[in-house]
């Protein structure tokens, strides 16, 4: 019986550890990386690599327009139009429950703006005799010099996108 267990579980040792040793190595971000254009501000949205909330994402909806879904383990920059804004979370069709957030914020132009989405309150639900993990995304505003080092393993996924997400409607 051991054997049974023992194989299965040194197979997945192995694929863990090569999983983790084939990651990017880590990128130093720094405030001039993210310098937004004259006249705009820059935003940095990032959510951390969370393995329990990895399957699936929140949509995120910033002024009312749809960005996405928005993966685990990356970053997007955005430059905004000064001014109020409003972003929000909400959890995609992909996943089975929990609950979404929305701030909102005002934005100075020549200022970065680092808005981290993040899970919180991890559960589970039955369905049928399938545990079924759920959650909340959660966004806050991070200073620079929390955001920055967090930055660091993450995947760039900004669009090449010429306009302004505030001009999107």
């Amino acid at each position: 019986m051991v054997r049974y267990v023992f194989g299965p579980a040194l197979l997945a040792l192995i694929f863990y550890l090569v999983g983790c040793a084939t990651k990017a190595p880590p990128r130093e971000y720094n405030l001039a990386h993210f310098e937004p254009a004259p006249g705009l501000a820059t935003v940095v949205l990032y959510r951390p690599n969370k393995f329990l909330a990895s399957m699936g994402g929140p949509v995120m909806l910033f002024d009312g327009a749809s960005l996405g879904v928005f993966p685990n383990d990356s970053l997007a920059t955005f430059p905004v139009s000064p001014g109020h804004h409003y972003l929000e979370a909400v959890p995609s069709k992909d996943w089975v429950g929990g609950t979404g957030d929305a701030l909102s914020f005002s934005v100075s132009p020549g200022k970065v703006y680092f808005l981290k989405v993040y899970p919180e309150g991890l559960d589970y639900v039955m369905i049928g005799m399938a545990p079924v993990l759920i959650t909340g995304f959660h966004l806050r505003v991070m200073e620079s010099n929390i955001a920055l080092p967090e930055l660091s393993r993450l995947k760039d996924i900004s669009s090449s996108a010429s306009t302004p997400v505030g001009h999107i409607r």
